[in-house]
């Protein structure tokens, strides 16, 4: 069973690309378009790591970070931000909101790939 990985933005051609890369990296992907979507989604199916966007229209990614943070069942659950506008600011204030890595768009797919198998859990030792 491969990992799963939310993938959330409002841009749905960066979606298909980031898509398309972890599917050939070998994870199994859901895409939502907006936060309220990433809420539903993580609670219908929990994922191994979600790749937020910043900006999205209904919920942007900063509140629905803090959603996640806020339940018990979620709080520990890697996120990797993504931002069209960079700086330290926003990477502050994503920082302070808990997420487990940054990235400023547009990205290096290729680090987004290796970002995200960095945060996959690891298999239970027997």
């Amino acid at each position: 069973m491969s990992n799963l990985i939310l993938v959330v933005d409002d841009n749905r051609a960066l979606c298909n690309v980031i898509q398309d890369a972890l599917q050939k990296a070998g994870l199994a992907v859901r895409v939502a378009h907006n936060g309220k979507q990433c809420l539903a989604a993580v609670a219908a199916e929990r994922p191994d790591v979600v790749v937020l966007d910043v900006k999205m229209p209904v919920m942007d990614g900063y509140k629905t970070l803090r959603e996640l943070r806020r339940n018990p069942k979620t709080n520990l659950l890697p996120v990797v931000l993504l931002t069209g506008n960079p700086g330290e600011p926003g990477e502050l204030a994503g920082w302070m909101a808990g997420i487990d890595r940054y990235l400023a768009k547009p990205c290096d797919i290729v680090r987004l790939v290796s970002v995200v198998k960095e945060l996959l859990p690891t298999p239970a030792r027997a």
